[in-house]
């Protein structure tokens, strides 16, 4: 199963308008308005994400000293993280290709893995 990883911010009521946002695999959106999360499956359906830890700056992100796996949002980038097998992977990272996501380790650069098992492990459903 791969991913398109793509995040949009809009309101609340565009995202409900299917005709103007049509489901699209692997979408985000972040409405502006709510500060609601949602997510298009590739079953062809559009998921409200209410288990995500906010976070203001990567900073703080990187100081977390024990992640559990969850989803971060990153306010001041943008990103959706998770944090698998002791590595921080981006969520949100490379929007235009398919098969690719970022790899960050904790206090390391970052890194591309194009290791399709990654997309298996981060794939939320």
């Amino acid at each position: 199963m791969t991913y398109l990883f793509d995040t949009n911010e809009t309101t609340l009521s565009k995202v409900k308008n299917f005709s103007l946002y049509p489901i699209k695999p692997g979408q985000y959106f972040i409405c502006a308005d709510t500060g609601d999360i949602y997510y298009d499956t590739q079953d062809g359906v559009r998921k409200h994400l209410t288990d995500i830890i906010d976070l203001e700056t990567e900073e703080e992100r990187l100081a977390i000293l024990a992640p559990i796996d969850k989803v971060y949002f990153v306010k001041s980038t943008r990103h959706f993280y998770r944090f698998i097998l002791d590595e921080w992977v981006d969520l949100s990272a490379n929007p235009s290709s398919i098969g690719n996501s970022t790899v960050v380790s904790k206090n390391e650069p970052v890194g591309q893995n194009t290791n399709d098992e990654w997309l298996e492990i981060i794939s939320i459903e």
